[in-house]
Formats: structure tokens, sequence, C-alpha cells
């Protein structure tokens, strides 16, 4: 399983090919399906890890924040699906960021716990504590 052996991250077959465990070779399956399907497994490979063991990640560039307000498994499928024009209107409205400098400073300070998804190349983050606003 590739992963990275600095942390618990692993990606397990991601491909833009993404069919459902259960589907009957040579059935076509729904839209409404698939979408499901991949919601499903986006839901099981979230978790939450520590900030420190991040660092690798956020040094080469690939951590991206979804800030409290965004869900995290729809910008998970947006990227999975290359939907740009969503991804930009997140970004233009601050609902997804790269990790600025000082964020990763008070999250490394607190030893911060975030959930976290990998949608390669990137480990998208979200505070758990939706109280808990930091620009």
């Amino acid at each position: 399983m590739p992963g990275c052996n600095c942390c618990a991250i692993f990606v397990t077959g991601w491909d833009k090919s993404f069919a459902a465990p259960n589907q009957t070779p040579g059935k076509k399956m729904t839209e409404t399906t698939d979408q499901q399907a991949l919601i499903a497994r986006l839901n099981s490979e979230t978790a939450k890890i520590s900030w420190l063991e991040l660092q690798k990640h956020y040094a080469s560039g690939n951590v991206l924040v979804v800030r409290p307000g965004a869900d995290l498994i729809k910008v998970a499928i947006a990227l999975h699906l290359d939907n740009t024009a969503e991804v930009q209107a997140w970004l233009a409205d601050g609902l997804l960021a790269e990790v600025s400098d000082q964020q990763a400073l008070v999250w490394y300070d607190k030893n911060k716990l975030l959930w976290a998804l990998v949608i390669p190349p990137f480990v998208l983050v979200q505070e758990t504590e939706i109280t808990q606003q930091t620009k």
C-alpha cells in the first residue's frame, strides 16, 4: 500500500477510474451509486492525525486547509474529479487555502489534532473543533 513512511497516511488504490467494491462486472453503475461509493470511501479514509505527523507534507507544500464552514468530503470530491471551478471558488472565498506559516506554528506549538484526508498529491486538513477559527 503506497503511503508516507513518516506518518500514518496511506493511499489505497486511488485513481480516476474509481469503481465501487461490489460492482458487478460488465454492469454499468449509476452516477448516484458511484458518488455514494466515493463518499463512503472518503469517509472511511478520513482520520484524525497530529499536526506533528504532517510536517514532511507541509514542508513539501502539499497540505491544504479546509476552513470551518466547508465540507471536507465535498472538497475532496471536487479535487478528485478535477472540478476546477468549484476549487477555485473555495480558494477565492478562503474556504480552502494553503496552510500559512503562522497557522502551522500555532498547530505545531499546540500539537493540534486535525481531520486529514489524502487526495494525491494533497493532504486536506480541517480543525476538529469547528468553534475554533484561526486565520
